[in-house]
């Protein structure tokens, strides 16, 4: 996990935030500079410098985040990576949940910070504007029903649209994407709008990760796009329902272990909180909320449905991108005795 300087980690843990005009700018200069360095900005089209392009995003940001609530976390993200490098998921007791922390949604919209004792962001729930919740909703239709596929999980539609390299030496397009073409290009588009507005949060939450995360593209075929903005691809839950799913606890074990997953709900329904157990906390997530997690390292699960249809999408990078995007950098040194820019 890339570690932020003070003045960016303050500005990513401590509540409440000051207002542009309150910061002292020789700060704000500091934050700046660093995102300016960072990388996670060299995609933006600014009107004028990127100096004062990246100033307009961190006062942006910082007004969204005015009233943020944070919690400090009783476990570190070096314990977590510690714990996942046994390969085992431990052994949790389902009845010990009503000793955890229960993060209720905020009707304010205000974000919410779950960070380690030495600053790092371990989960982050921020509200999503209607637009792109009503988004989800219309393009649905979009979606091909196929015949649903028991899992582990329950009873109801689910899909990957995705990049990835976990069976092939080279980077492929999900099965299920394929599969469902043009549709699943349709619906990717249609939420465009949506997967934009997460990855200019995980601009801002970890600027590092935003910039790995897009680091594959230098390398990747014609025609192959991230799925879903920073994201390489994301998981579409569908009509999950009381009785009909099992929220097991799990270990995103593929995913890239310092990357963020981020999940979005939608649907009219009861239930469905997110439990993070080594954390000891449940967040409560509704239609109109996100919540960033490190799922490759956070046992996670999702509580039952008590009423209603939850939908949800699991925006997600596998550590196989970056194992071929490694294998690509080091053919590259061979012929040209450095990685491409």
């Amino acid at each position: 996990m890339s570690t932020l300087p003070p003045s960016l980690a303050s500005l990513a843990t401590s509540a409440p935030q000051p207002s542009s005009s309150q910061q002292p700018m020789e700060e704000r200069n500091i934050v700046v500079d660093h995102l300016l360095r960072s990388g996670a900005f060299d995609d933006c089209k600014f009107s004028r410098t990127p100096r004062q392009g990246i100033s307009r995003y961190l006062a942006k940001w910082e007004n969204e985040r005015h009233h943020l609530q944070t919690l400090t976390s009783t476990v570190n993200y070096v314990d977590l990576k510690d714990s996942r490098r046994s390969g085992k998921l431990p052994v949790y007791d389902i009845n010990t949940q009503n000793t955890f922390r229960y993060i209720e949604s905020d009707p304010d919209g205000y974000h919410h910070s779950l960070k380690d004792k030495n600053g790092v962001v371990l989960a982050y729930r921020v509200p999503i504007p209607a637009s792109h919740i009503t988004q989800l909703h219309k393009s649905q239709p979009l979606l091909p029903v196929h015949r649903i596929q028991p899992t582990a999980r329950g009873i109801f539609h689910h899909r990957h649209y995705a990049l990835w390299a976990d069976y092939s030496p080279t980077i492929m397009k999900s099965k299920e994407y394929r599969q469902d073409l043009p549709h699943s290009q349709s619906w990717l588009d249609s939420n465009k709008p949506l997967f934009q507005k997460l990855s200019n949060t995980l601009r801002m939450l970890d600027p590092h990760m935003y910039v790995k995360f897009t680091s594959i593209d230098k390398y990747l075929p014609d025609g192959y796009n991230r799925m879903a903005g920073a994201w390489h691809g994301v998981a579409i839950n569908e009509y999950m329902r009381p009785q009909e799913t099992r929220g097991d606890t799990h270990i995103n074990w593929q995913d890239f272990p310092r990357g963020y997953n981020c999940v979005v709900p939608w649907g009219t329904f009861t239930g469905g909180a997110v439990v993070l157990w080594q954390a000891k906390v449940i967040y409560q997530l509704q239609q109109g909320e996100a919540l960033f997690f490190l799922g490759g390292v956070m046992a996670h699960q999702v509580q039952p449905i008590l009423t209603g249809e939850r939908n949800s999408l699991d925006l997600f990078t596998h550590k196989s991108s970056f194992d071929w995007k490694k294998r690509e950098d080091q053919k590259m040194e061979k012929v040209y005795g450095k990685p491409r820019s």
